[in-house]
């Protein structure tokens, strides 16, 4: 088992901007963010973090531009069979690949 806390990130989908005359370089991606922690006061210390960077987060990594990202909401869950306590938040990111 993974050392606690710990935070699972991944893209749940993706879809291009609609562009009449050539294929789209931006997207709008839901992405989501899952922070698991011992304690339920452990766990949103950490997704209130985690809500600081991202939310209304631009800027350039790499060959990637973030154009937006804002804060979609989140859903508390506890894992019975490892005791943990789960908050999973939901982002949505405009970017533009490069």
């Amino acid at each position: 088992m993974q050392a606690l806390p710990y935070i699972v990130h991944f893209k749940v989908s993706n879809v291009p901007s609609s562009v009449k005359s050539q294929a789209s370089s931006v997207f709008e991606i839901r992405y989501q963010v899952s922070v698991f922690a011992k304690t339920h006061e452990a766990a949103q210390t950490l997704a209130d973090a985690c809500r600081d960077a991202m939310d209304h987060y631009s800027g350039v990594q790499g060959s990637i531009t973030f154009l937006s990202s804002s804060y979609d909401g989140e859903q508390d869950l506890y894992e019975d069979d490892a005791e943990v306590h789960h908050i999973a938040q939901d982002y949505i990111l405009r970017v533009k690949f490069t």
